[in-house]
């Protein structure tokens, strides 16, 4: 959960992708949902669901590849919420 709308947790979202170099970074966000991919570079694509849970208030869901990379998905989780220092 982070505190803030979708929207700009998917600009976060978007930042945090860039930060680790990944490849092909497309979002897409509103302020009851967003959507962030990307490939690394094994070609394992990343999902970032953002999605409303409440006032001002985002439920973010991070999947890597098929089965998932716990410590990707942790890196990533930090460094969005580090971007809110700049929003």
């Amino acid at each position: 959960m982070i505190d803030s709308s979708p929207d700009k947790v998917t600009v976060a979202a978007q930042k945090a992708d860039a930060d680790l170099k990944l490849l092909d970074i497309v979002g897409t966000g509103t302020k009851v949902d967003g959507n962030v991919t990307a490939r690394n570079a094994n070609g394992d694509s990343i999902t970032i669901d953002i999605v409303q849970a409440g006032d001002n208030v985002s439920k973010v869901s991070i999947r890597v590849g098929a089965t998932g990379d716990e410590a990707v998905s942790k890196q990533l989780s930090d460094k969005i919420k580090s971007h809110f220092n700049w929003l």
